[in-house]
Order: structure tokens, then sequence, then C-alpha cells
């Protein structure tokens, strides 16, 4: 069996301090999630349901009721793109003017957006990017989203081990009329030695840079940056149905 050596184990010790004191200085955003302000959109699903009750009486037809959940993994994104001041600016809703700005915190020939907080509104419910592909019922039966209505949305969260790391969400908010999504989020590149945040493209637009002040182009063209928003988003609908119950 092999022993420590007086050498090893202030070592050993040293490299044990160092690793508890990075986990315990180093901080990850808080995971968020926001749900209907309905309790039906979020109850576990039941069997069918059928009006009016037969229960009550004798009834030509019936209605069936039945309510299907389905989730999505979603990537909306930020685009950050760089203007002729050598800022960069990005669609912001409710924004003055609809933009954020941030610096530049690279060079003139290697740009980069500062970390910008961005307020999206989403619309998710109209486009298939957004909407689950499948839904299921209360026994698991699969039904085809072409095949449903009355989609809304029930909830959204983050995606682990992505947020902080692609982006940091602040706030989510599902709209009254849960076809749309808010998203409150911080972008950009944190520090030119760092990797965060961690852009999906970063590319040469080709366009030069006007300089008003010399009336003419700069050697330089600018540059678009993008990153990630990701979430899960959880659904609920009915399914289209054309027949009567009797």
């Amino acid at each position: 069996m092999k022993k420590f050596t007086s050498f090893t184990l202030p070592l050993v010790v040293s490299l044990l301090l160092s690793v508890l004191f990075v986990i315990q200085n180093t901080t990850y955003a808080a995971p968020i999630a926001v749900v209907s302000p309905d309790p039906e959109d979020i109850t576990p699903l039941k069997p069918p349901t059928f009006l009016p009750d037969a229960a009550n009486g004798p009834t030509a037809y019936q209605k069936k009721i039945t309510k299907l959940e389905g989730q999505s993994n979603s990537n909306p994104g930020v685009y950050w793109y760089q203007i002729d001041d050598g800022r960069f600016r990005a669609d912001s809703y409710r924004a003055p003017g609809g933009y954020v700005h941030v610096n530049n915190i690279g060079t003139d020939s290697n740009p980069w957006p500062a970390v910008g907080e961005v307020y999206d509104k989403i619309e998710m419910a109209r486009n298939p990017i957004y909407r689950p592909s499948q839904y299921v019922d209360h026994i698991g039966t699969s039904v085809h989203s072409n095949n449903v209505v009355n989609e809304i949305i029930a909830q959204v969260k983050t995606v682990e081990l992505r947020q902080d790391e692609e982006s940091e969400i602040t706030a989510l908010e599902i709209t009254d009329q849960k076809t749309a999504v808010l998203i409150t989020s911080k972008t950009g590149r944190k520090a030119m030695s760092s990797n965060l945040y961690k852009q999906f493209r970063h590319e040469d637009t080709g366009l030069p840079r006007w300089s008003p002040s010399c009336g003419c182009f700069l050697p330089y063209t600018k540059y678009m940056t993008a990153y990630y928003t990701p979430l899960n988003i959880y659904w609920r609908a009915r399914p289209l149905s054309r027949r009567k119950w009797r």
C-alpha cells in the first residue's frame, strides 16, 4: 500500500482547498419558469368529459372534450448588428425606438457586442418552430399537431446547463392570450478574455462602416453576432373533432 509522503499530503490539501474555493466563488444564473395563471392549464390530464352530461337526463348528442399536452425545445435568439459608429444594436420590444445599443468591446477589426439586456416578444402559436410536432392525451395516445386546435402555452422554463452559458434569461411572461412569450435576457460578450456568453453565430456582413466626419467609408466592415435564449415550452391543446357523440 502506497503511503503519503510529507510532501504529498500538503499538496493534496492545497488542491482540495483550491477546488472548494472555486466552487464557493462560482455563481450560476437561477433557473427561470413561468406558468399559466389558469389552474386548468397545468393540472394533470384526465379522461375526456362529455357535455351535456348524460347522467343529468337523455340527450341526442354530446360534445366530447379531450385535453392534450405537448412539449417543444425551442431556440429563440437575440441578434446584435453592428452600426456605422461601431456600436451594436438589437431589436427590443418596447425599447425607445425599438432598439437597445451596446458598445463594441473588441477592436475595429475584431468587433464584439458588450453585454446588453433585451426584451423580446415572440408569437409562438402560429410558428411551427416553437410548437410541438406531437401531442398526447391522458393515456399517452399521440396526436399530430396538424390535428389539434386551441393551442395555448401552459408553462415555460429555461434550459438547464444552457442558462448562463449561451445567455442569461432574467424574466419570462406568458401573454394573456397564452400564445406568446415575453423574454428578458442578457447576451453579448462579457469580456474579450471570456468565452461567455457563447454565440451561435459571429460573422462579417461585408458591409463597410460609414464615417460622417470624413464623408467616407472606413476600412472596416460590420459584424453580426447572435445568441440563443433557449426555452422548454409546455403546451395544451384539444384534438380537432368532426364527430358528434350520441
